[in-house]
């Protein structure tokens, strides 16, 4: 197959993608617009763009506009459709294009700082395409004036979610060796069993009655947490878009107003991000073991082991101690550097520095010291 066709095929996936997810998550809206708590469809704009390539853009036009007319029975060559979807095209498109340029590629959310990075992009820019697209709907009177502030507040929170629970979940899916952790996630009986877990703490909490329903939210916290614990990042942005499915849906009832979405959708946010942290901390645990028996692997001779440990905390470091063998010598060969001009050191950056150079190191030592952990 050549590129072209396989480019093609992804645009026609994409448009059917987007239309479906746009049509399921056209909830609570304002004024006919895509203006809802809930916008998955900004995501599945960036992810293509980010994927395919900002050139594909003129397609998500199209595609967009058709959807207006389909969805949202739209005049597609009205100003509000026409200005309105190359506002959010241009906004999406600069999302993607700061994503790869601060990521050097298509993000892979390998470690706390891209994690930080996208959580930051996203958050920025779903509140300039709220600004923007809200504001050209009031100025050419799609909306008053007076809701501006309101209308503006809903489709940030909508962008916001929809780039937070559902962009790090789809590019860990497109990328191939995150797609062998989700198969071996699958696979995982442990990852079943927490997943039922999962599954009656939503059962409890959204057959409560709407006003409850945040009170008793926090068994899905810790739910999460120890999937994205046990599984990493795979695990804990699958479950938290399994979360955020029945939690809408929950919030479609009849009498709900979309206030109260807006309100659980932050305390989404408040579980995506929880999640994404602590997927992220356990994947840069399992990176660093996984260089680890490369170097082990490297080495010559017999009898080598591998203990890993997260020297700077107190009870991982006291815990590898108790288990080493008797040794020879030691060797303190990691450190961290820091070329920050003097005028930009802060004490938090000295107190890291010293912290992993120096205090670590001679803990380490007088722990195994006084362990009688080397031989005479």
């Amino acid at each position: 197959m050549t590129h072209s066709m396989k480019n093609l095929r992804l645009a026609m996936l994409f448009s059917l993608a987007y239309v479906c997810v746009d049509w399921l998550s056209f909830i609570h809206p304002m004024g006919q617009l895509n203006i809802t708590p809930w916008n998955p469809p900004a995501a599945v704009q960036v992810l293509f763009l980010t994927w395919a390539g900002l050139l594909w853009a003129p397609w998500v036009f199209i595609t967009i506009g058709f959807a207006d007319w389909l969805i949202r029975d739209s005049v597609i060559f009205s100003s509000s459709v026409l200005i309105g979807n190359a506002i959010l095209i241009g906004c999406y498109a600069i999302i993607s294009y700061v994503l790869i340029k601060l990521m050097k590629g298509v993000p892979r959310l390998q470690n706390r700082v891209e994690v930080f990075k996208l959580s930051l992009v996203s958050v920025i820019g779903a509140a300039i395409t709220a600004i923007l697209y809200v504001g050209l709907q009031t100025l050419i009177g799609k909306l008053v004036k007076d809701d501006f502030l309101e209308a503006s507040y809903r489709f940030f929170v909508g962008d916001l979610l929809g780039l937070i629970v559902v962009l790090p979940l789809a590019l860990l899916f497109i990328n191939p060796f995150r797609r062998e952790q989700f198969k071996q996630m699958f696979l995982s009986y442990s990852f079943w069993l927490l997943f039922l877990g999962l599954l009656i703490c939503e059962y409890l909490v959204f057959s409560l009655p709407i006003e409850m329903q945040m009170k008793y939210f926090f068994p899905l916290f810790f739910v999460v947490g120890l999937i994205g614990a046990a599984h990493s990042l795979p695990g804990s942005t699958f479950a938290a878009a399994f979360v955020q499915v029945p939690l809408v849906i929950s919030f479609t009832q009849v009498g709900v107003l979309p206030s109260d979405l807006i309100d659980m959708q932050i305390v989404m946010f408040t579980l995506s991000m929880t999640g994404l942290i602590i997927g992220t901390v356990v994947d840069e645990r399992i990176n660093t073991q996984e260089k680890l028996k490369e170097t082990l692997s490297l080495l010559d001779g017999q009898n080598h082991k591998m203990l890993a440990a997260d020297l700077i905390d107190d009870d991982d470091r006291s815990a590898l101690v108790e288990i080493l063998p008797m040794l020879e010598g030691i060797v303190h060969c990691a450190g961290i550097v820091g070329p920050t001009p003097a005028k930009f050191i802060r004490q938090e950056d000295i107190k890291k520095m010293f912290g992993i150079n120096y205090r670590t190191p001679v803990l380490l030592t007088a722990a195994i010291l006084q362990k009688k952990k080397i031989n005479k």
